[in-house]
């Protein structure tokens, strides 16, 4: 461990370089910050991981404190250990100037900082790591509030699991037996015009059975990799990239210590808005002539009440982070989120890191629109005694899901569909 810190400090140098802006803030004796880091990856179509996140930012004084942007130069750094705990050496890529910035950090609030990679900056080199998808990586990131002079505050280490095996499959569209997907979209940006694509597609008779192939392509990527090869009897059962139909149908392959679990939001604090380029998808509100991958992301710190947690004790209340963000054209695009607001019902994974509660990949799940779904509701209310929606709720949405639908059929498909 001795090591580390060797290394740690080759990266954060007491010194700041003399190219452009750089340099220390005054800080308060005694005073401290909490940093929590929040981490997602996923797998592009070329086979590389890519990682983004979070770094939660919280003044546990009482007094208001100055920070400077984790994006200034020889503020912030991340550690990486590979899965038998060697230090992975970050790559040196080039060069960088970037602005010097600072910001208030009320008593007791937080600062939420966006990231799409493991990037870093030092005095003018610019740092990021070289990860192999199908590995488990253990991450912490050391941050410096007042600049290279001042103290150094590190988050906990977390573990830094790539997507589940559905969603690291290099580029092969499950759906259509495919290597060369036409696009990444999310279902839940448009449920009306989802459903009216997947009718075309059905009548079309895209679905049809594409195990034979989806393994022919599995294990000529594969090998190509790294030499393994997979069997067509791996494919055997539901392959899907939603995780609630995961968790209901693979009962086998569930993670232990991962937990759905069923609860109400109390309130929420610490809210912040802003924008962010998805890294790997991208949207189209006209048919596939033009596309964006801009997205309005809500942010904050909410209290829930727990209602139920089959198969694990849970405290009365827990406090996670949490986001949920919506594609818009433009910045200029009104959107509000309804679902995290006091007094809604949801469902979220949530897993135990220390004496922590975490919300996995920091976002809630509807029960609504599931237990719409006549082939999925009882199976998704098995799974509770608490019953997840009454049937006002469940008729309302309906309504609200039959509104849109009609909108499509009258309009041209849009992304601002405005149920949540």
């Amino acid at each position: 461990m001795k090591f580390v810190f060797v290394a740690l400090a080759a990266l954060l140098p007491a010194v700041a370089y003399p190219i452009g802006e750089a340099g220390d803030t005054d800080w308060p004796k005694d005073a401290t910050v909490e940093v929590q880091l929040r981490l997602s990856a996923a797998v592009d179509t070329n086979g590389n991981l890519k990682v983004s996140g979070v770094l939660l930012i919280r003044n546990q004084t009482d007094t208001p404190l100055t920070i400077q942007s984790p994006s200034n130069r020889l503020v912030l750094a991340f550690l990486v250990f590979d899965p038998v705990g060697n230090p992975v050496a970050p790559i040196g890529f080039g060069k960088a100037d970037p602005g010097f910035e600072t910001q208030s950090l009320l008593p007791r609030s937080t600062h939420t900082y966006h990231f799409e990679t493991l990037d870093f900056i030092t005095g003018s080199a610019l740092f990021k790591y070289d990860l192999s998808p199908g590995k488990t990586y253990r991450v912490l990131a050391v941050y410096r509030p007042a600049g290279p002079n001042g103290p150094g505050f590190a988050s906990q280490e977390i573990s830094l699991r790539p997507g589940s095996f559905c969603q690291t499959l290099y580029g092969i569209d499950l759906l259509r037996a495919s290597d060369t997907p036409v696009s990444y979209q999310d279902f839940g940006t448009n449920p009306a015009r989802f459903s009216a694509q997947f009718a075309k597609d059905r009548r079309e008779g895209v679905y049809k059975d594409p195990s034979a192939r989806i393994a022919q392509l599995l294990e000529s990527k594969l090998q190509k990799r790294d030499g393994k090869s997979i069997s067509p009897l791996d494919l055997a059962g539901p392959v899907t990239y939603d995780p609630v139909y995961h968790w209901i149908d693979r009962p086998d392959k569930r993670d232990p210590g991962l937990h759905l679990v069923f609860v109400e939001v109390v309130g929420v604090a610490d809210e912040h808005y802003a924008f962010t380029n998805a890294a790997n998808s991208k949207v189209s509100d006209d048919g596939g002539k033009t596309w964006y991958n801009l997205l309005k992301v809500r942010s904050g710190i909410v209290t829930l009440k727990v209602i139920e947690s089959p198969g694990v004790e849970m405290p009365k209340t827990v406090t996670v982070h949490f986001e949920i963000a919506r594609y818009v054209p433009t910045r200029e695009t009104p959107w509000v989120d309804r679902r995290v607001v006091p007094g809604n019902r949801l469902l979220g994974f949530f897993r135990k890191d220390g004496d922590r509660w975490g919300l996995e990949t920091s976002s809630f799940i509807a029960p609504l629109d599931y237990l719409l779904v006549p082939a999925r509701a009882g199976s998704l209310q098995s799974l509770f005694k608490t019953e997840l929606a009454t049937k006002d709720s469940m008729e309302a949405r309906r309504k609200e899901l039959d509104a849109a639908a009609q909108r499509a059929r009258e309009r041209a498909a849009t992304n601002s569909f405005d149920a949540q």
